[in-house]
């Protein structure tokens, strides 16, 4: 039966194989550890810094982070398209419609459709600006290269509404690619 063990040497026994379970991990140093919120903050943090300004608060990504969110290659972005489209913009020439380059996120909207992708992009001062933590606007690019800052407006542009359904296969390869990402590090790295 699964019951407990009864007699006193069963006990012992089922109490020292319990003890050798708990092994408790040693929490690594600050710094030392890459998750999948760490590589786009990396991203981010270094294009407020490529940026510039100096008029925003940056924090400084790690170096392990920042190497490993620069050695990753777009297309292992989930901001990257699920479905590149024949004749469409390649997200390494995504721009703005000021020129303003847009970089793949390492993140993505439930609601995107395969077909688009999402990415950042710096920002300049306005007379708004407050010196906080702004100088990033996360941009929904249309196939053919435009580019949104709202799912409202992707959603005129694209003439239909943008649905979880829609989003369902970006979320799984989001959930592949930080799987991916998080087995490739140095095992003390990747918990």
């Amino acid at each position: 039966r699964g019951g407990p063990p009864q007699c006193p040497a069963m006990k012992a026994v089922a109490r020292k194989d319990a003890s050798k379970a708990k092994k408790v991990l040693k929490k690594l140093p600050r710094g030392t550890r890459v998750n999948r919120g760490t590589l786009r903050s990396a991203l981010l943090s270094n294009l407020k810094k490529d940026g510039g300004r100096t008029d925003i608060r940056i924090r400084d990504a790690t170096k392990l982070a920042s190497k490993s969110s620069e050695e990753t290659p777009i297309e292992e972005r989930a901001g990257f398209p699920v479905k590149l489209t024949k004749g469409g913009v390649h997200p390494r020439d995504w721009k703005t419609a000021n020129g303003v380059k847009i970089h793949v996120d390492y993140s993505r909207a439930a609601w995107l459709p395969d077909e688009w992708g999402q990415g950042v992009k710096q920002t300049q001062p306005t007379s708004r600006s407050t010196g906080g933590g702004g100088g990033i606007l996360t941009c929904y690019v249309a196939p053919d290269g435009k580019s949104f800052f709202h799912k409202e407006t992707s959603q005129l542009y694209a003439g239909k509404k943008f649905t979880m359904e829609d989003g369902w296969n970006g979320q799984v390869r989001l959930a592949k690619l930080q799987a991916k990402q998080g087995l490739r590090l140095p095992p003390e790295q990747g918990r």
